[in-house]
């Protein structure tokens, strides 16, 4: 069975807000999660200065119907 239970590390011990007399005798695993990790986020790529408008991309709907109009026989 797999339990995740919140703690901290205080003075090299874990602490719980949970009872754990439930879990006595079970192996355990430990992960440690950081959680400043990600507040230090790479910064996101804004994708618009990569780009420039055209009068197509602006009627695109326009622009498909034209394009699928005479796609069948």
């Amino acid at each position: 069975m797999l339990y995740a239970i919140q703690g901290y590390v205080k003075n090299n011990k874990i602490v719980t807000d949970t009872e754990l007399t439930q879990f006595e005798g079970m192996k355990l695993v430990v992960t440690f999660l950081n959680d400043e990790q990600n507040s230090c986020r790479k910064k996101l790529i804004d994708f618009s200065n990569y780009g420039h408008r055209t009068e197509r991309g602006q009627n695109v709907e326009k622009y498909m119907e034209e394009m699928r109009a005479n796609d069948r026989f």
